[in-house]
This record gives C-alpha cells, sequence and structure tokens, in this order.
C-alpha cells in the first residue's frame, strides 16, 4: 500500500497500522459472508425455538464462523483503537482511519442488504474518503454481498497489537440475525 504519500513518521505507523487491518477486514468479511447465510439458515429452521436455534447453528456450522469473526475482532481492535487515536497528516493516514470506519459502518446482522450503518449525512462523506483513498471498490464489493478480492501482494501482519484509549471494547461478537 506504498502508494500514498507520507508526512510524518507518525503516519508511517499510521499506514502501516491501516495494512494490517485492511488485511484483517478482508479476512473479517469472508468469515461474516459465511457466517451469514448459515445464521440465516439456523433461523429459518428453529422459528421462535430457542433450544432449536443452538442445535440448528451448531448443525449449520454457524457458530465455527462466528467464533473464527470473534477471534479476527480481537486482533482487529486494538489495531482500530490505535489508529482511532493516531494524529493523521496524508493521503495514506486517512486511508487507515476510513479502514476503521468501514469496520464500523458494517451491517450488525445476518440480513445483509449491502447496505452500512452510516448514521445521516456522513455516508457522502465517508464514500468521499473512500474514493479518495481507493477504498471506494472495497466498499461496493462489500454492499453487493460478495467476497472481497485479495490484493496482489500482501504487506499485512497480524501480530501488531497496542493500547488504544479512543474507542470502547466491542463485546464478544453475538448471533444477530
Amino acid at each position: 500500500m506504498g502508494e500514498f504519500p507520507t508526512s510524518t513518521a507518525t503516519d508511517t505507523e499510521l499506514i502501516a497500522l491501516g495494512e494490517q487491518l485492511e488485511g484483517l477486514l478482508r479476512e473479517y468479511m469472508d468469515a461474516w459472508l459465511e457466517w451469514a447465510p448459515r445464521m440465516r439458515a439456523a433461523h429459518a429452521e428453529a422459528k421462535d425455538n430457542t433450544s432449536a436455534l443452538a442445535v440448528a447453528v451448531q448443525r449449520t456450522g454457524c457458530d465455527m464462523a462466528q467464533q473464527r469473526m470473534s477471534e479476527l475482532e480481537h486482533d482487529m481492535q486494538p489495531l482500530a483503537e490505535r489508529i482511532i487515536a493516531a494524529p493523521v497528516t496524508s493521503l495514506g493516514g486517512l486511508r487507515a482511519k476510513a479502514l476503521v470506519a468501514l469496520w464500523e459502518a458494517l451491517p450488525a446482522t445476518a440480513s445483509h442488504q449491502g447496505a452500512f450503518d452510516f448514521p445521516d449525512a456522513s455516508r457522502s462523506l465517508f464514500e468521499a474518503v473512500a474514493g479518495m483513498t481507493g477504498l471506494l471498490p472495497l466498499v461496493r464489493e462489500l454492499e453487493a454481498g460478495s467476497r472481497p478480492m485479495r490484493p496482489r501482494t500482501s504487506t499485512h501482519s497480524i501480530t501488531g497489537r497496542g493500547a488504544g484509549l479512543a474507542r470502547p471494547a466491542l463485546p464478544p461478537f453475538r448471533w444477530r440475525v
């Protein structure tokens, strides 16, 4: 992702954190796209019977996809917190912050209709940032409900962990319909 100019050492670190988050976000979306139809199938099978839902979730493999999502969220959260807390002085740093916003705006339910959860007018601002930072194709793929395309070369790592303060910790992932 080195095609974005950097202005400071802080942005160099911020860009590297963004690259790590992007790799994890793509994995997360793969897991989410596996989880969502399985959860819909489990709910259709169980209807309103909670006991039957637990069995259907296991039978459909939804629980395994949900576990993978939880693991990824655990790795993504500290990266997102560090990105949120960092100042930005370049387009590459802005891209890292846009990735956090994209993650935060992902659909919260298994009944994905291709829409992100942006409050009010922030959608147009996010689209402008996504367009300027090269993230608009990824946004469109996710809205279409397709698996995000992998970058041709991968430079991200999932070992980065930090102690950010800006975003509260997410609770463990819950099954939602």
